[in-house]
């Protein structure tokens, strides 16, 4: 599930709780935890807005602390959440059989995917098939592209 803003709070997926769904609270007892707020006419997502509040918060549950980051105009629980730190991976169930190596790198492309570091991802998951791909008997040179004509050097 994808942090959304609720009032002056955000529900989202604590690392520390388990993955479990949780209130994220801006404040205790009335009292905030702090923000940073920064004035600046600006368009974000289609809309227009003249602040972006970076507010502390706590999980609700297990007192871990999170950060987001969100647009808004007069009233911070009327705005746009852009971020949100602590980033919650949503793990794709694998069958068990699926070798130790193997998860171990698909869970790391995950994790870079999380970040939105695609690139990154995007060869953990190449790595990944490749292995999955020698695992199940292929060789290298089934897969790859053999090339007759020679390359040019730049």
């Amino acid at each position: 599930m994808k942090p959304q803003l609720h009032g002056a709070n955000v529900r989202a997926r604590c690392p520390n709780c388990g993955g479990a769904l949780t209130t994220f609270e801006s404040a205790a007892n009335r009292v905030e935890y702090g923000a940073i707020q920064v004035d600046h006419e600006h368009k974000h997502g289609g809309y227009d807005f003249n602040r972006i509040v970076y507010q502390l918060m706590r999980c609700a549950g297990c007192g871990r602390g999170g950060l987001a980051e969100v647009h808004c105009e007069d009233h911070f629980s009327k705005g746009l959440l852009d971020s949100f730190f602590p980033r919650t991976i949503e793990q794709a169930p694998l069958p068990e059989a699926v070798p130790k190596g193997i998860e171990s790198e698909y869970r790391e492309a995950e994790i870079c995917a999380s970040v939105e570091a695609w690139r990154a991802a995007s060869a953990m998951l190449r790595s990944t098939l490749e292995k999955a791909l020698e695992d199940s008997g292929y060789k290298r040179t089934h897969w790859q592209r053999i090339s007759t004509r020679p390359r040019r050097m730049a």
